[in-house]
């Protein structure tokens, strides 16, 4: 008797999880009425990152964070660009419309990018040590000079490439990692500025 009533209750207990705590969870784009975005506006400098936040209002009156699952768009790219995380990166002065969607409903709040604008990029190290099996990764960094003649470290707002991916790779974060022997070229990109190439080899 006392394992039938544990499975009953178990039984019991899964369906209430369907019928109320999958809802926590899971959004259905159906139930979606209407989308909320914050911060309702900003301004931020070049190359200073901005995370946005989406919340979705259910046609039953509740709300629901769809950060994740909403769709982020930039009207102007050239001024700031935003990732499907929500996170906005100023690219150069100016003003631009971010936009969240999902469901067929959207919100859209504005993206102010001030002065200085983006004059440079340096990264370093410049003559990085060849990477082997017992050195496999190399950590690059990257640095902004301004129209107003300052200097940023903007590692996290660039986008980093490598010439040749079937021997080096590197991530968002500028952390190179090695694949084969060769040679492949480190950049660094923000908006119409590119930095210096650095050659790492991989032995």
């Amino acid at each position: 008797m006392n394992l039938r009533l544990f499975v009953a209750f178990l039984a019991l207990l899964v369906c209430a999880l369907m019928v109320f705590g999958c809802d926590d969870f899971f959004v259905d784009d159906s139930d979606l009425v209407s989308i909320s975005v914050s911060p309702a506006s900003d301004t931020i400098e070049v190359a200073e990152t901005q995370p946005f936040t989406a919340t979705g209002t259910l046609a039953g009156g509740g709300t629901r964070d769809v950060t994740d699952t909403a769709t982020w768009t930039s009207s102007n790219t050239a001024i700031a660009t935003i990732n499907t995380a929500g996170v906005a990166v100023g690219v150069s002065p100016g003003s631009t419309n971010i936009t969240a969607s999902q469901g067929g409903v959207s919100a859209t709040v504005g993206l102010t990018v001030d002065q200085p604008a983006l004059s440079s990029i340096s990264i370093t190290p410049t003559n990085p040590t060849p990477l082997d099996a017992s050195n496999p990764t190399q950590q690059f960094t990257a640095d902004g000079t301004f129209s107003d003649s300052s200097t940023r470290n903007i590692t996290n707002a660039v986008t980093w490439n490598s010439s040749n991916t079937n021997v080096a790779t590197i991530s968002s974060s500028g952390l190179a990692t090695r694949v084969a022997a060769g040679t492949t070229n480190i950049t660094a990109t923000l908006g119409s500025v590119t930095s210096n190439s650095v050659a790492l080899t991989v032995n």
